[in-house]
């Protein structure tokens, strides 16, 4: 190991340490013959008085928390890597430490325990490990707890401020909520009580909605491509779902575990969604770059919140629904008397020129009616006599009136009349002004 650029080899030595010793039993070959030679032990003791000398006190180093720490009763392992390159340290601690460490972290309500992901600065020590299996090491002793926090922090307003000035932030506040919310996206854990707590608040104004709910994991590695791909899926068949509103929401937790809400390419995913989306995550207290970009966070900032804005909104809708069935009834109203009010002026004007035309014309129509009447009755006493006429030759034509005249009608056994003497049946009867005979054909 090469420190500040000096020869490790070349360094004194401790006086207890074993010089290397020219082997005996073998000759090195020649290309060999300057390397110094050294045992395993005496190779560690070497390492680890290099280290000693090189770091005399403890260093502070940073990073993120790689692997979830393995507790034992007298110490704990966990791997530190770079923020940026694919680097990892491994870390060991006294149980004591590992506990206090968590503790401070704890007191500033940035994470509940060391865990996966966490950025941490921490107060080590350098060694070369005395087991049997030899390696460097480092010793954490402490920690900086203010690193965590401010990390997390300074993750929410790179996240802002990035956005803002790509013209993203307030894409979301220019959408429009429907009026009559239908369809709901929910985005959130299957594990949590988010699902339930929405529900329970929205009370009976529920059965107003049907909820779509595309179940997500909400911290650790996964849970930013998790929802990005859920709010994607919901754009993509927006027509097909008829999806009026998407649903992101997250109980409480650390703000390791809802550093998830700060990351910018679920926040820009958030932006530039073509669906309204309401937001709710953690506590009423917290608030994170996802909860500022999304088209509306209700009060509380919780999954009760989003509930109750729900419930709400029902109300609000019915509320301007029936203030305007009100307004339009009262326009109607007002619009009827209006014109009642012409139809009136309507009419009287009518019956006044209907009343002018008859004072005008009352001799002519009276002259008028004369006239009609006159020719009625001529017409009718003209028809009469026509009538009469009809009635007279209708009586001359009936065969009664014949038969009185001294003829007679011969009748066959089928009721016709015979009209010569091929026509006449075996029977007959021959009928007389007052009445009929039986006769037979000889």
């Amino acid at each position: 190991m090469e420190v500040a650029g000096s020869n490790p080899v070349s360094r004194s030595k401790p006086s207890n340490m074993k010089k290397s010793e020219k082997l005996s039993f073998i000759k090195l070959p020649e290309q060999f013959e300057n390397f110094q030679v050294f045992s395993v032990s005496e190779l560690r003791e070497i390492l680890s008085h290099i280290v000693k000398t090189s770091f005399e006190r403890p260093i502070i180093i940073r990073g993120v928390i790689s692997s979830k720490p393995s507790v034992y009763p007298s110490f704990a392992y966990f791997d530190i890597k770079d923020e940026k390159e694919n680097m990892t340290f491994n870390i060991s601690t006294y149980i004591g430490n590992y506990y206090n460490i968590e503790k401070k972290l704890k007191a500033t309500g940035a994470v509940e325990k060391l865990t996966e992901d966490v950025p941490v600065m921490l107060v080590v020590e350098p060694y070369v490990s005395t087991q049997k299996r030899i390696s460097f090491m480092l010793r954490a002793i402490d920690v900086i707890p203010e690193y965590t926090t401010s990390i997390l922090a300074n993750e929410k307003n790179i996240t802002i401020n990035k956005l803002a000035e790509e013209g993203l932030l307030d894409l979301q506040k220019k959408l429009e909520l429907p009026i009559l919310i239908k369809n709901v996206g929910l985005i959130t854990s299957d594990q949590g009580t988010s699902v339930q707590d929405i529900t329970s608040a929205m009370g009976e104004a529920a059965k107003f909605f049907k909820i779509i709910f595309q179940p997500v994991r909400v911290e650790g590695n996964s849970a930013t491509t998790n929802m990005i791909e859920a709010i994607n899926t919901f754009n993509k068949y927006a027509k097909k779902l008829d999806i009026d509103v998407i649903l992101i929401a997250r109980g409480g937790g650390s703000p390791i575990d809802l550093a998830p809400f700060n990351d910018y390419e679920l926040c820009k995913t958030v932006c530039i969604s073509k669906i309204p989306i309401i937001t709710a995550i953690g506590h009423d207290k917290d608030e994170h770059a996802i909860e500022l970009c999304s088209h509306i966070t209700p009060e509380p900032s919780t999954p009760s919140g989003i509930g109750a804005f729900l419930k709400q909104h029902v109300r609000d809708a019915k509320e301007d629904l029936e203030i305007a069935i009100q307004e339009i009834t009262e326009q109607i109203f007002e619009r009827f008397l209006k014109e009642e009010a012409h139809v009136r002026a309507a009419l009287s004007t009518v019956m006044m020129s209907v009343k002018r035309f008859f004072s005008v014309n009352t001799e002519k129509l009276k002259a008028l009616l004369f006239n009609v009447a006159k020719d009625s009755a001529r017409i009718l006493k003209l028809n009469e006599d026509r009538l009469e006429q009809f009635e007279k030759l209708l009586d001359a034509y009936n065969h009664g009136s014949v038969l009185k005249r001294g003829y007679s009608v011969v009748w066959s056994n089928k009721g016709l009349v015979v009209k010569s003497v091929d026509a006449m049946t075996h029977e007959a009867e021959i009928e007389f002004v007052d009445g009929r005979i039986h006769v037979v054909k000889k």
